[in-house]
């Protein structure tokens, strides 16, 4: 009889409560899974045993997901990644090396992800190296909605930049911090219908400060 071995699930999130949900419904189905609350976490638990499948978020603190997959991506390019975010990722197709799929929190049904999990366990990913002129995404946190990110193709490292305007190209270029490469980015219109509203409440914000009174002592 074939006992084959469960898949290994690495879970990582800083919130208790959406790890715990996972775990329930991934274990209930067969997966074996370990949890870690950020990147750090995550790289001790590569010490004892490589997982098949990394589920991951993107905003956490100590070293976010963007950090951590940048280095997954480098040194275990067999691993499946998952990522599942409250960020907003412009041109959801258009995700790059980073990661193998993306599901926004609250927004999938647990069948996807387990299908998808299966999926990527069946058939292990084969990453290629980006191409330079390769449209890299576009990251809005949901967490803190003025921070733009976005992911070099070729290094994997991920920078804000500053808030988009439109253009007749709709595309914009900006230098790597960490590489010097010159990454291309979509200025999404989504992206940009997302950040408007956010935007005018912090001008308001801005001016109501100014015009408030100072008190005096």
């Amino acid at each position: 009889m074939n006992h084959a071995s469960p898949t290994r699930i690495l879970l990582i999130d800083d919130q208790p409560l959406v790890l715990a949900g996972l775990v329930a419904i991934l274990e209930d189905k067969g997966f074996s899974c370990r949890t870690a609350e950020d990147g750090f976490a995550a790289l001790r638990h590569f010490r004892e045993a490589v997982p098949d499948v990394i589920i991951c978020d993107l905003n956490m603190p100590n070293m976010s997901g963007f950090e951590l997959l940048s280095i997954v991506r480098r040194e275990y390019p067999q691993i499946a990644v998952i990522v599942i975010s409250g960020a907003y990722m412009t041109r959801a197709g258009q995700s790059g090396a980073l990661m193998n799929a993306f599901f926004a929190k609250g927004e999938y049904h647990p069948d996807e992800l387990i299908a998808k999990i299966r999926e990527l366990h069946l058939e292990p990913p084969i990453m290629e190296e980006s191409a330079e002129t390769e449209l890299a995404p576009l990251w809005i946190s949901r967490r803190n909605q003025t921070s733009l990110l976005v992911t070099c193709n070729r290094c994997l490292h991920s920078f804000p930049v500053e808030s988009l305007a439109p253009s007749e190209a709709n595309v914009e270029s900006v230098e790597c911090p960490s590489c010097r490469t010159i990454v291309s980015y979509a200025a999404d219109p989504i992206a940009l219908q997302v950040l408007e509203p956010i935007q005018e409440v912090e001008a308001a914000w801005a001016e109501e400060l100014t015009e408030a009174p100072v008190p005096v002592h």
